[in-house]
């Protein structure tokens, strides 16, 4: 392979271990091309496909690392690596530990759809109540805590207000959790207007980026509020940001173009026709000037299955 005009930090060359990430990677080697964020290389993984993922900035240093999941091309922030700060993951951490219920972590163990026949309850109600456990009703909860054998408190305490906190702290518009909590508080306190801005803010992240509230369902809740909301299947998302990409190309807006492509690949990731992504990624790059980023689109270009 050749060399790729980008640096490597000193803390990266001789990283063996981090986290469950202990089998090491070399440069280059490993890429998931058109799952994987095409700004970046693999630089450790789990054996479970799973990995580590250095990325890189315009002139090819290193800027952050991620944790990237092969289930869906999910990816976070990371602060496993020294010398990486991620402060914003660190609130992640801390609002899914506080909205993680006792039921949640029961039905994680047990099994949820067995409970809810249980229950007499079809699953989709149950598992409503395991984002938000205000949402099941007296009658049920009391008939979920004589089912579980564990008292109330214990299955049905979130704590939305440090939630809520951790997710405002965040300011990284590409990062779809915060926005989706901050709706779902507003929602919970009536405030119709709030819940709207902040769900159309986590739509308008990127999806792979929903971490614990990848199943809350925003777009139907927006509906339910009496708003409308633009496409953001995946197809829709696609040809949105390729033509957007293509108008700021012709109007000689390269890094508008590269930033437009990547959304239109890695929004809400689906495989098809990503190598033609890919390529126009790797055309908006150069024409911006930044060879790394372009080297790393085609280097990505040539891993797609």
């Amino acid at each position: 392979m050749a060399v790729l005009p980008v640096t490597l930090p000193p803390t990266i060359a001789k990283l063996r271990h981090a986290g469950a990430y202990q089998v090491h990677v070399p440069t280059g080697e490993g890429i998931w091309g058109g799952a994987m964020l095409p700004d970046s290389l693999p630089i450790l993984e789990d054996g479970m496909g799973d990995a580590l993922l250095l990325r890189f900035g315009p002139h090819g240093r290193a800027r952050e690392v991620v944790e990237w999941h092969h289930e869906g091309a999910r990816w976070h922030p990371s602060d496993l690596v020294r010398g990486f700060a991620a402060p914003q993951d660190a609130k992640r951490r801390a609002a899914e530990r506080a909205l993680r219920s006792g039921l949640l972590a029961w039905c994680m163990r047990h099994g949820g759809a067995p409970l809810a026949e249980t229950l007499g309850v079809p699953w989709t109600t149950l598992a409503l109540g395991l984002e938000d456990s205000d949402v099941l009703d007296a009658d049920l909860r009391a008939r979920t805590v004589k089912a579980v054998g564990r008292p109330a408190s214990k299955l049905f305490s979130q704590d939305w207000t440090l939630a809520g906190k951790m997710a405002r702290a965040v300011r990284r518009a590409e990062l779809a959790w915060p926005g989706a909590v901050i709706g779902r508080i507003a929602e919970k306190r009536g405030d119709v207007a709030g819940a709207i801005a902040a769900y159309r803010r986590s739509l308008d992240g990127f999806a792979s980026t929903r971490a614990f509230t990848a199943d809350w369902d925003l777009a139907t809740r927006l509906k339910k509020l009496g708003a409308r909301s633009q496409a953001h299947g995946p197809v829709a998302l696609r040809r949105r940001w390729m033509a957007v990409g293509r108008a700021h190309l012709r109007g000689g807006r390269p890094s508008q173009a590269y930033d437009a492509f990547f959304r239109a690949g890695w929004s809400d990731f689906y495989s098809n026709d990503i190598d033609v992504v890919l390529d126009h990624l790797a055309k908006a790059a150069e024409a911006a000037g930044s060879i790394a980023l372009a080297a790393l689109a085609r280097l990505h270009r040539a891993s797609c299955a």
